[in-house]
């Protein structure tokens, strides 16, 4: 079925929907086929709202774990966890999902959802405009068509993050960076480099030091580490979450109520928080007896300022005998390899760049001008400005998920946009039923959501003294403060005494 088709088939966009309220179709544009835009689309489609299109880039759904495909890539969230609340995945091979079972995951639920009817595929969206009414939504010079709602879902991260490396372009061996894996990339019995410690660098670690003849771990900053728990699922167990009545929801809320308490000793100061520091300190403590490479190891700032890496298997690799960890800054690479800043040439066959994402790009590149042409640069030039991590000023019947001051720091990334998508879909209900033509959150809201943030997040462990990708320009962690609890129940509100409302 084409896109025309489905529109044609939502009827016309004054037809009602049966026992709803509806008395309109809103054109709603979603940018991105990832766990968030996917899900946003399944509960548009269950309120009774099908004018929407899904706008991505590639030629699949996915997003990240549909680009991500190195070796090691897993989830550091518990599989039962990571997943649509309203679609549990019975069949998890283990605790932590590898990306691979993910991105499978994500395939069949947008599958048995006919979600791939309402996506255009290798349409990036480069430009939106608002013109006093609707949205005019562009792919380079050609028009996506109007609009009455965007919903970025785009998420933080989107951009892969090339680092300026004199000389990189010029190694005679294979060049693969992360986000873009070259599946020709073969490491067993050679030697090789990895570039960056942060997750994926230390995942890649993890999976081929047994594989490779040498690995040498290029280390800027030490990150602060805690066990993972990764263990595979028995048959029974699984044959139990399919056929139990209920066990599913169980096991979810429990990792829920597992996963609050975790994300607590981010948020809350006091005797819960001292304990939760001090848990990756026990473990690289116990993990790393030698001492000198333990103090390689060691961080100089406190744990969680940046975010946890969750890994059992990094430290047990890095003292492998073929395995070398460099702490010497990289000053150029060449053909043969990589010289340090000590002088040594460190020769390779293989060099693996592991520097992630421009995670502050956000929504910045989609091109965004809202009333009176305002601009996301503008907005966001002394820092990141949001409503309650959903909205912006001066950005009528916009929504994003998963963009700053999100949840993404201790919380399930795919449930945080699951209850900012609820959120957003509240707002569009009001509107299909005739309640108001546009709205924005007042600057007034905005100011004060924002102000609440700025001193709440000082409370956090990202609010002490380290430098991180979750940082603005003004130095400012952007992070959601709060607990999980308080971010489900803001989510569950549409104070419509905070917006600037057209009716």
């Amino acid at each position: 079925m084409s896109i025309s088709q489905v529109r044609e088939s939502a009827g016309s966009r004054r037809a009602t929907a049966r026992g709803t309220g509806i008395t309109r179709q809103p054109r709603i544009a979603i940018i991105g086929a990832g766990f968030s835009g996917l899900g946003l689309g399944i509960r548009l489609k269950r309120a009774g709202l099908t004018d929407f299109t899904i706008f991505e880039k590639a030629d699949n759904v996915g997003g990240t774990w549909r680009d991500n495909r190195y070796p090691g890539l897993s989830c550091d969230i518990p599989s039962r966890y990571y997943a649509w609340s309203f679609a549990p995945n019975p069949d998890w091979s283990m605790t932590f999902s590898p990306g691979s079972e993910i991105q499978g995951y994500i395939e069949k639920v947008a599958a048995k959802e006919r979600l791939s009817d309402f996506v255009e595929y290798h349409t990036p969206v480069t430009a939106a405009r608002w013109d006093e009414t609707e949205w005019e939504v562009w792919s380079n010079d050609r028009s996506l068509g109007r609009f009455d709602f965007v919903i970025s879902a785009v998420g933080f991260l989107h951009y892969p993050n090339h680092p300026d490396i004199k000389g990189l372009d010029t190694f005679a061996g294979k060049v693969v960076h992360t986000a873009e894996w070259d599946s020709t990339a073969t490491w067993v019995g050679k030697r090789v480099g990895v570039i960056g410690n942060g997750s994926t660098g230390t995942q890649v670690v993890a999976a081929i030091t047994p594989e490779v003849e040498e690995l040498v771990h290029f280390m800027r900053t030490p990150q602060w580490m805690v066990p993972m728990d990764k263990k595979p699922y028995r048959r029974s167990w699984k044959l139990a979450q399919r056929f139990v009545p209920g066990l599913s929801k169980r096991t979810f809320k429990f990792y829920e109520e597992a996963q609050d308490a975790f994300g607590e000793g981010f948020t809350e100061p006091g005797p819960g928080q001292d304990a939760f520091v001090q848990m990756p300190r026990d473990f690289l403590e116990a993990a790393v007896p030698d001492p000198d490479l333990r103090a390689k190891l060691t961080p100089d700032y406190p744990p969680g300022c940046r975010r946890l890496i969750v890994s059992s298997e990094y430290y047990q690799m890095i003292q492998r005998p073929n395995a070398h960890l460099v702490r010497d800054g990289i000053v150029e690479v060449v053909p043969e390899g990589v010289v340090t800043a000590d002088g040594t040439l460190h020769e390779l066959d293989l060099l693996i760049v592991a520097t992630g994402y421009d995670a502050n790009a956000f929504i910045r590149r989609l091109g965004l001008v809202g009333r009176d042409g305002a601009t996301v640069e503008e907005l966001w030039k002394d820092g990141y400005r949001t409503y309650e991590s959903v909205a912006l000023d001066g950005f009528p019947n916009f929504f994003m998920l998963g963009g700053p001051h999100s949840p993404f720091g201790h919380f399930s990334f795919v449930l945080s946009g699951e209850h900012q998508s609820r959120y957003a879909v509240r707002w569009i209900e009001a509107w299909a039923r005739g309640e108001y033509e546009n709205a924005a959150p007042s600057t007034a809201a905005v100011d004060r959501f924002t102000a609440q943030q700025r001193v709440k997040i000082k409370e956090t462990t990202w609010g002490a003294d380290c430098v991180s990708w979750y940082q603005d320009v003004s130095g400012t962690p952007s992070l959601y403060p709060w607990s999980a609890r308080t971010f489900r129940e803001s989510m569950s509100k549409r104070v419509v005494s905070d917006f600037d409302v057209q009716r």
